[in-house]
């Protein structure tokens, strides 16, 4: 198989002899050096690509993967310039396709996260910082999106595990030119969004019960529950 010389990958805390270093050598991947350190964080990170003049390529074009990443690492790579990140991603199965998420233009942020790492708000957070490093609409649009992040996300821990830190929330976040994407999924109890009272009936006016689909409803163009109310999937078009 001849892999695309465009894939770099830089895996933190990456071990020769783990699971996701035989998956990344099993698509042609080189290690790139033993290992680099690398800028602005403590752990080592393994580098992987097709020729070691790769090395030298800026931190935008590669593809930085954690697989116990924390928040606040995450929030660091976005900062530093990193534009594709993949959390925990020993969970998942690593191809070509995958890999080439990345096209130098789009964000794309997908990490899992639970106790001890937990916080609606930084995970929220995460999405404000890519906005701002997009800059493809306004400051105002920016923290409707970043609402609609934390309305996603509090629905998915207070609904969906009852407000238990210790269960997973799985959340995705695609920036390009066009627009947002949102992915928020969980494995807790699901609902159906045609059962939530409406918020404006006179009779629920002092409810809170679904403001906060209301809430994102009004702000994006598309919103839709799948697996039975457990995966939120949400879109929202930028102004050219």
């Amino acid at each position: 198989m001849s892999t695309n010389p465009n894939i770099l990958v830089a895996v933190v805390d990456g071990a020769r002899d783990s699971s996701l270093t035989k998956q990344l050598l099993s698509l042609d991947l080189c290690i790139l050096s033993d290992s680099v350190s690398e800028p602005g964080s403590n752990p080592d990170a393994l580098r992987f690509g097709v020729g070691e003049s790769d090395l030298s390529r800026p931190t935008a074009e590669w593809v930085w993967i954690h697989e116990h990443p924390s928040l606040s690492w995450i929030e660091s790579r976005i900062k530093a310039g990193g534009r594709t990140i993949l959390g925990a991603s020993g969970a998942r199965e690593l191809n070509e396709e995958a890999l080439q998420l990345h096209d130098g233009i789009s964000w794309y942020i997908d990490f899992s996260f639970c106790a001890p790492d937990f916080s609606i708000d930084q995970a929220a957070d995460i999405l404000a910082v890519v906005l701002e490093k997009a800059g493809h609409n306004s400051e105002r649009e920016q923290k409707k999106l970043r609402v609609v992040a934390l309305e996603a996300l509090t629905n998915a821990w207070e609904h969906g595990y009852g407000g238990d830190e210790s269960q997973k929330i799985h959340a995705i976040y695609r920036v390009g030119l066009d627009g947002f994407h949102i992915e928020i999924s969980h494995q807790g109890l699901g609902f159906d969004v045609n059962d939530v009272p409406d918020p404006m009936a006179p009779e629920n006016l002092l409810s809170e019960s679904g403001r906060g689909i209301l809430i994102m409803k009004n702000t994006l163009d598309r919103l839709e529950y799948r697996d039975g109310g457990r995966k939120l999937v949400g879109y929202k078009a930028f102004k050219k």
